[in-house]
């Protein structure tokens, strides 16, 4: 074997072998942060089911505009597809063996959204159990009831205040 072919040979088997002691870290040890709930389903796609398994933390840092949340949302919308997508979404989660933190972090809207649509929200969310960590967080100025939701296996938390902002002339 000529030199060149060796070290060639070499640096492949040195690459994925590093690659592959990299990818129980990658996964197990990172906080996997989506803006919007449906990239957990695009996510789930496109990655190994075994490194989906090996997932520990989830952060949703969602502005929540879908309709069945949004009242006064003017996007099209697809009767009752938005509602099996996030029930989509909640089963994938439900299906995440190593899975052991989630963290939801809801935006603050202009509008108050009916208890209905968070009974609604919350829904697919309670079958998921077992976890170390599991918290909505609501806007630092919620004033909604959750009472609905205290027996849910996720716990409610209080946002915090964004610091104002000093204009210095």
């Amino acid at each position: 074997m000529c030199k060149y072919c060796f070290n060639e040979v070499w640096r492949r088997e040195l690459t994925g072998s590093r690659y592959s002691e990299a990818i129980p870290i990658l996964y197990s040890r990172n906080v996997f942060h989506f803006y919007d709930p449906g990239d957990i389903r695009h996510f789930s796609r496109s990655i190994l089911p075994q490194r989906l398994n090996a997932v520990h933390s989830i952060l949703i840092d969602w502005e929540r505009p879908f309709s069945i949340f949004n009242r006064d949302n003017r996007g099209p919308k697809f009767g009752l597809e938005e509602l099996k997508l996030w029930c989509e979404t909640w089963a994938i989660i439900g299906k995440m063996e190593g899975l052991t933190e989630i963290t939801v972090m809801l935006k603050t809207h202009q509008f108050e959204v009916p208890k209905e649509r968070r009974i609604k929200m919350c829904r697919p969310m309670m079958d998921i159990r077992g976890l170390k960590t599991y918290e909505l967080v609501v806007p630092w100025d919620d004033t909604m009831d959750w009472g609905f939701a205290e027996k849910a296996p996720f716990r409610i938390v209080r946002g915090v205040k964004p610091e104002e902002r000093v204009n210095i002339v």
